[in-house]
């Protein structure tokens, strides 16, 4: 039952990444996933560090859960 769990929830987690704007989710993806600073994916995505913040802001809830469109 708890690999069942564990499987429901890696998949509702990859579909609200999925959901994300592009912006949104290369910005997560690069910080959570990759491990890089806001100031290593400024300079991967090519815009300043304080858009880095609101976009990732913005990918994440208030409660830490990833932010769904429509939600």
């Amino acid at each position: 039952a708890a690999a069942a769990v564990d499987s429901a929830f890696v998949e509702a987690v990859a579909r609200a990444v999925l959901s994300l704007p592009d912006d949104q989710r290369v910005v997560f993806v690069l910080s959570c996933q990759e491990g890089l600073s806001y100031s290593e994916i400024a300079d991967v995505v090519g815009c300043p560090v304080g858009t880095v913040a609101s976009r990732k802001r913005l990918a994440v809830r208030e409660d830490g859960e990833v932010a769904m469109v429509g939600e």
